[in-house]
């Protein structure tokens, strides 16, 4: 799962840096961070995940976000 939260961070990042308008930010805001984002719902199948693997893969998916977070905000 943690390939998985580096994928999507990574395509998010990507997908901030290359857009040229506030509505293609704001496009990659809601498809990575809404509802139904890539990162919300690796968050949602935190449940599934091991027990003891848990805290790791919580503590990477909430990084990514942050990081996401503070490229929108740039």
């Amino acid at each position: 799962m943690t390939e998985e939260i580096e994928d999507a961070k990574r395509e998010a990042l990507d997908s901030i840096a290359s857009a040229a308008t506030v509505a293609a930010l704001e496009e990659a805001r809601i498809r990575f961070l809404g509802k139904s984002g890539r990162l919300t719902l690796l968050l949602r199948r935190l449940g599934q995940v091991p027990e003891q693997e848990r805290p790791a893969v919580g503590r990477a998916t909430n990084a990514a976000r942050g990081d996401v977070e503070a490229a929108l905000a740039a």
